[in-house]
């Protein structure tokens, strides 16, 4: 697990490296490595466990909070994930690396010669990235909260957020994907390159989900199908994990993911549920005291 923070202004580097040390301190410190990095105009920070995840490249510097995992496909084994992404930057653009690659993320680029702030989530929005205007300049974290304790930004909360949230049983996916629970801290959306420059915010969507024809095949083709695709993406995470460990909740969901793990890797895996003392069950799977 890891957390990424960042600051762009024009205080001095020593005040940006403080203000952005304050920032990974509310977000949660993750391990025993925690790091930053300062160009001209902007301050990135990372905390985690691991290989660190800041790169710097000329006047770009990359933040990433994430797991990149084809890196074998890129045939570049002695780069860790933020120096690779960094370098699929330098040759495509943060959108054309970012459709290259496959991973769970969390970004920030900083381009100090032309004075630009990009952020940008995996497809799906596994890792979280929030963002806000400060009286300093423009602040990003892993965690609204992180920024909402900032001058000029504050803990008003956003009430159209949270209504949508509760009445939707807590639903994230109901809500407006570039909201958050405060009123002037903004959310990354998933898929979507967000570009901060003079002022102005531009979201760009690097992926969306391709349209397909009515599926034809007969059930066990599709049943096959279906469980490889799973078997897959359970593998690369479990190997991409240096303890892997999994929660279940007594479904089909969790339960499903465990076995596909414990089948990848040809040993049992650790998992956590939730024990209730003094409790059975009736015929409608219901606990009773």
């Amino acid at each position: 697990m890891s957390r990424i923070a960042g600051l762009v202004s024009d205080a001095p580097a020593s005040l940006a490296l403080r203000a952005v040390g304050g920032l990974l301190d509310r977000v949660g410190r993750h391990g025993d490595v925690t790091a930053a990095l300062s160009l001209p105009g902007g301050t990135l920070g990372w905390t985690g466990a691991g290989p660190r995840g800041l790169a710097r490249r000329g006047p770009l510097a990359l933040a990433l909070d994430g797991t990149l995992y084809d890196r074998a496909a890129h045939n570049r084994p002695e780069l860790d994930d933020a120096a690779l992404l960094l370098e699929l930057v330098e040759r495509h653009g943060l959108a054309g690396a970012l459709a290259r690659v496959n991973g769970d993320f969390a970004v920030a680029l900083w381009d100090a010669d032309e004075r630009t702030l990009w952020l940008a989530r995996d497809r799906v929005g596994i890792r979280p990235l929030y963002w806000a205007r400060t009286s300093d300049g423009i602040a990003f974290a892993s965690r609204p909260l992180a920024l909402a304790a900032l001058d000029g930004v504050g803990l008003d909360p956003d009430p159209r957020f949270l209504a949508v949230f509760a009445g939707s049983h807590y639903r994230l996916f109901d809500n407006a994907p570039e909201r958050s629970p405060f009123a002037r801290v903004a959310q990354v959306p998933a898929a979507t390159v967000v570009r901060l420059h003079d002022g102005q915010a531009v979201a760009t969507r690097y992926w969306t989900p391709a349209g397909e024809d009515d599926v034809r095949e007969d059930d066990a083709t599709l049943a096959r199908a279906y469980r490889e695709l799973l078997l897959d993406a359970v593998a690369i995470r479990v190997r991409a994990a240096e303890r892997p460990a999994f929660t279940l909740s007594g479904g089909m969901d969790s339960s499903s993911v465990l076995g596909c793990a414990v089948e990848s890797v040809g040993r049992r895996q650790h998992a956590f549920s939730t024990v209730y003392e003094d409790a059975t069950y009736d015929e409608s799977a219901e606990i009773v005291s």
